[in-house]
């Protein structure tokens, strides 16, 4: 005999409870519900209010933190205020899951929730475990309250196994499209990078001066994210992605008028445009792809998707070491100012049409992956269009009040401030403290990325068996020691310590991304545009880097890149220290 099984609770409803697993959910609604009518299993509860029988369900059942959110609440209709009892059953809930930590609620507009039920029944029919529960009468007015198991349901299964399926059927074509604009932006973001160096040299710019580049590039990133956020309200993130990739095309083929006009400005509006373009993509395209397939295993196709990247980014690099930096010419600013102008302005018309066409490749091949991605028929989850969308300024509150996600944004501002000063300042390093050419040089920021795609892909095995914070606060602390030992040993085993920063970054990004949205609900499309505005450390820290270059030296200049490790690594204690949002059930 069983005790302790609350009395309220029929044998009919314990049973069902008791074969429910992750994928399941269990409804609780007024008689005004057409239960019977979504599906057969419908136990009646008469003579019950919801929020008794939801204080009994979950002393025996606990809400599963695999989903995105774990309660999902009809709507009220046009004026209809909120219900009294709301707040009744958020105290019962929170109560319940006080020590797993918060609880994501989630709002569905009437008529799209009265569509989800049936839908999704008949794509499940083998599911008996799967009830519409019928208490009568409610307290108060009718409502109905939806207690989620999972969102692993929203895949239109065909298949008793398809659940496990890491793409969602026809997906897999849009899927592969999408990883190539992974790499795609990867090889815009290197590419750039030494352009740095090289626009110092072309122009005669001081460190400062030229590191304008990654505050041009990086600042599109900031300016256009939350643009990016409304434009994938409106149009979804098909719609995101062809509009970033032809703005991003477009600012390639700007590469041609700035060679021939031969003016800095020009070339940091022509970098701009481009970059606003991948800010878009970048913006639709990550949580694009957690969208193609099942939410328990989004996070590994994420990660899966996001390793294609430093593919590209080594391709950028590769490219700029073979059909930029070799076209640089090798004059001090001191020699070019000794040239005659005319022999000056046919030196660098040579050296800034080496840069424009690598970008108008790139610009083309952007607009290809448009077109084709635009040929494409992605069928829209029912997920995306029947969530309600509460925003204006509570929503900003909500993600300010959150303090894992607002930590997160910092951290991953520091974590691409990092990064960006590792890549940027590599040729610097390198030729200051082996005495090489740019060109030499060029190789070892090659080896620098080689390790960074190899480090990014042993992580994500790792992550299998280690907790993704513990492995990030190891690299950071590791990245911390590195940086200061590059500091002091100015020779070919401080080099080899800058190249190994690229191992310590390399898992950073998709950590930070997947921890800082954990729990964020409705509130998930624009948590990410900030942390993609975050970006813009990649524009400011740079610009510390080169002005303590410009007094100090290279190596002295890299105690900035050990403070941005530092602050990492204090995210990633916070997380151990903090309780996840979402944890297994």
């Amino acid at each position: 005999m069983l005790r302790n099984i609350p009395a309220n609770l029929s044998p009919e409803l314990v049973k069902i409870l008791l074969e429910m697993g992750h994928g399941d959910e269990i409804l609780l609604a007024d008689a005004n519900f057409p239960g019977h009518h979504l599906h057969p299993t419908t136990v009646r509860a008469d003579g019950l209010g919801i929020p008794d029988l939801l204080r009994s369900i979950l002393t025996l059942m606990p809400l599963d933190r695999y989903s995105s959110y774990q309660v999902a609440l009809m709507e009220t209709v046009g004026d209809d205020p909120r219900p009294p009892v709301w707040d009744v059953y958020e105290q019962i809930w929170n109560e319940a899951e006080k020590d797993a930590g918060p609880v994501s609620v989630k709002t569905i507009e009437r008529m799209a929730f009265l569509r989800l039920h049936p839908q999704r029944l008949r794509r499940r029919p083998h599911w008996r475990d799967r009830p519409v529960r019928q208490p009568h009468p409610q307290e108060g007015r009718p409502v109905m309250t939806a207690i989620r198991d999972s969102v692993t349901e929203e895949a239109p299964v065909q298949e008793g196994t398809a659940k496990r399926g890491f793409l969602y059927p026809g997906m897999v074509l849009p899927f592969c499209l999408l990883v190539s604009c992974f790499a795609a932006w990867g090889l815009a973001g290197n590419m750039t990078d030494p352009l740095v160096k090289v626009f110092r040299s072309v122009f005669s710019m001081t460190n400062l001066q030229s590191s304008l580049v990654q505050s041009a590039y990086y600042g599109a990133y900031f300016c256009l994210a939350i643009p990016a956020a409304f434009i994938n309200s409106r149009l979804g993130y098909k719609g995101g992605v062809l509009i970033g990739l032809v703005l991003a095309g477009t600012g390639g083929l700007l590469f041609i008028p700035a060679a021939y006009v031969m003016t800095y400005s020009v070339f940091l509006t022509a970098l701009f445009t481009l970059a606003a373009g991948l800010s878009i993509l970048e913006t639709s395209a990550n949580p694009f792809v957690m969208s193609m397939g099942p939410e328990h295993n989004a996070t590994r196709r994420l990660n899966f998707a996001q390793a294609f990247n430093p593919i590209g980014s080594n391709l950028g690099v590769l490219l700029a070491a073979l059909l930029i930096l070799p076209k640089v010419n090798p004059a001090t600013a001191e020699q070019r100012a000794a040239m005659s102008q005319e022999t000056l302005l046919a030196t660098q018309s040579e050296e800034l049409k080496a840069v424009m066409g690598p970008y108008v490749a790139l610009g083309l091949l952007y607009l290809l992956l448009a077109f084709m991605i635009g040929r494409v028929k992605v069928v829209e989850r029912q997920m995306d269009a029947a969530a309600g969308d509460s925003g204006g300024p509570g929503r900003l509150m909500r993600l300010l009040r959150n303090k894992r996600y607002s930590f997160g944004v910092v951290a991953q501002y520091f974590n691409v401030s990092a990064q960006t000063c590792i890549w940027t300042y590599t040729l610097h390093y390198v030729t200051s403290a082996l005495g090489v050419s740019d060109k030499v040089a060029g190789y070892w920021l090659q080896a620098s990325l080689i390790v960074f795609l190899v480090f990014r892909f042993l992580m994500v095995g790792l992550m299998g068996r280690f907790d993704a914070r513990k492995l990030l606060l190891f690299m950071c602390s590791l990245g911390v020691a590195l940086s200061l030992f590059a500091m002091v040993s100015v020779n070919i085993l401080g080099v080899l310590a800058i190249i190994s920063l690229s191992a310590c970054i390399s898992l950073l990004f998709p950590t930070i991304y997947g921890e800082a949205l954990m729990g964020l609900g409705e509130d998930t499309k624009y948590g990410a545009a900030g942390l993609v505005m975050a970006i813009i450390g990649g524009a400011t820290m740079p610009l510390v880097q080169s002005a303590i270059m410009d007094y100090t030296s290279p190596a002295v200049s890299y105690v900035t890149v050990a403070g941005c490790f530092l602050v990492v690594a204090a995210y990633g204690v916070y997380t151990l220290r903090t309780p996840r949002p979402i944890s297994a059930a």
